[in-house]
């Protein structure tokens, strides 16, 4: 609970929910149990704070559930849903040399991302993934990069 009220001086909070099958997510962010705590602390704090919203990183495990997440972010009244994609690009050889990189169904990713722009919900405009697609020639991570991010 001191949690929830230290979150409450924030404008904004922004939950990393990678995935609505727990054991997907958990997998992405290497914690077991991580899913069922994040989705309660974001199911609370979206009934008392005024802008509470989800981060998606698209990633080969969970880019087909973009349109659930989507939905999700929608039923729970989220304020916004941020649909990351990470480009390889931003990280070092060290990291992206790995066989962690995967093809994506171009189409398939397209279409989905298409359909989640049209939703108010969704940050990102089309014209933003159109060019990070082609930019990282369409390869993306299979664990999440989000905290890397933070560090660039």
């Amino acid at each position: 609970n001191s949690f929830i009220k230290e979150l409450m001086l924030f404008d904004t909070v922004a939950f990393s929910i990678n995935s609505l099958d727990a054991n997907v997510h958990d997998k992405i962010v290497g914690v077991k149990g991580a899913f069922k705590k994040c989705v309660g602390a974001y199911r609370k704090l979206r009934k008392i704070h005024p802008k509470v919203g989800i981060n998606f990183v698209i990633q080969d495990s969970n880019y087909l559930e973009i349109l659930d997440m989507v939905s999700f972010a929608e039923e729970t009244k989220a304020s916004f849903l941020d649909l990351i994609y990470v480009s390889i690009d931003a990280f070092d050889e060290t990291v992206c040399k790995d066989s962690s990189l995967r093809s994506f169904d171009e189409q398939a990713l397209t279409s989905l991302l298409e359909k989640a722009c049209k939703h108010r919900i969704v940050v990102e405009s089309m014209d933003y993934f159109r060019l990070a697609i082609a930019r990282n020639k369409f390869a993306m991570r299979s664990s999440c990069l989000a905290p890397f991010m933070s560090v660039l």
